[in-house]
């Protein structure tokens, strides 16, 4: 493990994660929206680094259960249980970067709305994201 590497990467999630506490009001610019999303998607990235770094062997558990559920999601497999769901309009809430199961892109496209994925597929995503935000809390100290 490279720790100048991680000791970057931890220190500036720390500061993201200060200047990006809170979620943006409504009355927001579309430029301080824009270095908010921004922020969330590097946050994203630098939580699987830093884990990566940590325990390579949990962050390669996440990539593989993250896999497993993109290869199920691209069959487009729907059941009488999964399909459109009718979702009232409204102003969409604001992501954070915890928000991302799998990634940004994926967790919010609406094309794969309704797919169908095994049950043992997401209890392992489930047990390694939970792992690794456990390695991301040692690593932080929070």
């Amino acid at each position: 493990m490279d720790h100048g590497i991680a000791q970057a990467a931890i220190t500036r999630f720390k500061e993201l994660s200060a200047l990006y506490y809170r979620l943006p009001g409504k009355n927001t610019s579309p430029e301080k929206l824009a270095h908010y999303n921004h922020a969330q998607l590097e946050l994203f990235n630098l939580a699987q680094t830093i884990v990566a770094l940590r325990d390579p062997c949990v962050q390669f558990r996440v990539d593989t259960a993250r896999r497993a559920i993109v290869a199920q999601l691209e069959l487009h497999f729907k059941t009488g249980a999964t399909g459109a769901a009718l979702v009232r309009v409204r102003r969409p809430r604001r992501w954070c970067w915890r928000d991302a199961e799998i990634t940004p892109e994926i967790s919010f496209d609406p094309s794969l709305s309704g797919n169908a994925v095994l049950k043992p597929a997401l209890k392992e995503l489930k047990l390694a994201l939970k792992a690794q935000a456990a390695v991301l809390r040692v690593a932080l100290q929070y």
